[in-house]
């Protein structure tokens, strides 16, 4: 057995397997759903294109100045993040679908106008 450090946290641990890189379960998995995640995100830059408001048309080259809008809130089944992180890639696509790519200012602003809300 030998001292070797956590690729996650840094910390020191004993290392009992040779192939071994993390102290804890926690880190491991830490570590597994991060890249996970980054392998959807990539999934869904892909599936939409080029990442445009299409409402004002402000352009950004990551997902995260953006957000889904859902054309029909009837037919959300979940945000679409949720579901690109804890479905099957064809129900993502599916609730892709259901909506427009909105920066965050254009977003609040289409859900102020559908409440009636606008002269505040």
């Amino acid at each position: 057995m030998t001292i070797s450090k956590c690729e996650e946290c840094l910390s020191n641990y004993t290392k009992v397997q040779q192939n071994q890189k993390y102290c804890s379960i926690p880190c491991r998995d830490k570590v597994y759903y991060r890249e996970k995640k980054s392998k959807k995100i990539q999934q869904v830059l892909n599936y939409v294109g080029k990442l445009k408001c299409v409402r004002c048309g402000y352009t950004k080259d990551k997902l995260n100045y953006f957000d889904f809008h859902h054309r029909d809130r009837k037919t959300k089944e979940d945000g679409v993040m949720t579901i690109v992180l804890n479905n099957s890639w064809e129900q993502a696509k599916l609730e892709i679908d259901k909506c427009d790519l909105l920066c965050p200012t254009c977003h609040r602003e289409v859900h102020i106008e559908s409440s009636g809300r606008s002269n505040r």
